[in-house]
């Protein structure tokens, strides 16, 4: 019983280090940043928040294309705190560290139900290794939608796998607005949609999803 609360102690630490070298790896160059530099990325997202917090930002929105408006509500909360320029886009590159962290405890959490008689310390340091893969490092420094989109993918990955196995009212809920919000993030994630529809489908056939829980998805 000891060496299992103690081994359960050295997990639970050993994820907090983990989290904490996500975050520091996020805001690395937090200080040396002062304003958008991505045309039309950045500059088209928080012109969208600037919109709906009443500002005209037509100029701007003239040299973009067409833009999800998903991550810019975010941006506008973050508009809403700040006044500064500087903190309002340092603040979204410290709210990418926490989408990393919570990404990689949802990692952790998938490897650790599907791979559940192997070592959690090994399971965590993998998961921890894939959430600091370039592509999440280089974007965790911008004003971007891809430190959310990891984390959304993630969830809607993770309450995909309980599907099959009588998953409670709140689940089917809460992947139902995970998968909606995620369309609004980004268009490109129509493909989970449409995978998680197919595999929905497919369990209705088997009698493992109700009729009731998939309409409940649909939003219907």
């Amino acid at each position: 019983m000891i060496k299992t609360d103690m081994k359960k102690k050295h997990i639970i630490m050993l994820r907090i280090a983990f989290a904490f070298v996500i975050f520091l790896v996020s805001i690395r160059h937090l200080t040396e940043v002062y304003q958008p530099t991505l045309l039309d990325d950045e500059f088209s997202y928080w012109s969208i928040a600037a919109y709906f917090d009443g500002k005209n930002w037509s100029e701007v929105t003239s040299l973009c294309k067409y833009y999800s408006y998903g991550y810019s509500f975010i941006l506008y909360l973050i508009m809403k705190i700040f006044t500064n320029t500087v903190y309002m886009y340092r603040a979204a590159i410290v709210l990418n560290g926490f989408f990393l962290i919570a990404g990689y405890f949802i990692l952790e959490n998938i490897f650790t139900h599907i791979f559940k008689d192997e070592n959690r310390a090994a399971l965590s340091f993998v998961a921890f290794l894939m959430t600091l893969i370039p592509c999440n490092v280089a974007f965790s420094t911008v004003n971007l939608t891809e430190c959310l989109l990891y984390v959304l993918f993630l969830g809607i990955i993770r309450l995909s796998m309980d599907m099959g196995n009588n998953m409670k009212t709140w689940k089917w809920i809460l992947l139902s607005v995970l998968m909606g919000y995620s369309y609004m993030v980004h268009q490109r994630m129509i493909c989970v949609i449409i995978a998680v529809a197919a595999g929905m489908i497919l369990m209705m056939f088997k009698k493992k999803v109700r009729v009731r829980d998939a309409l409940m998805v649909c939003g219907i």
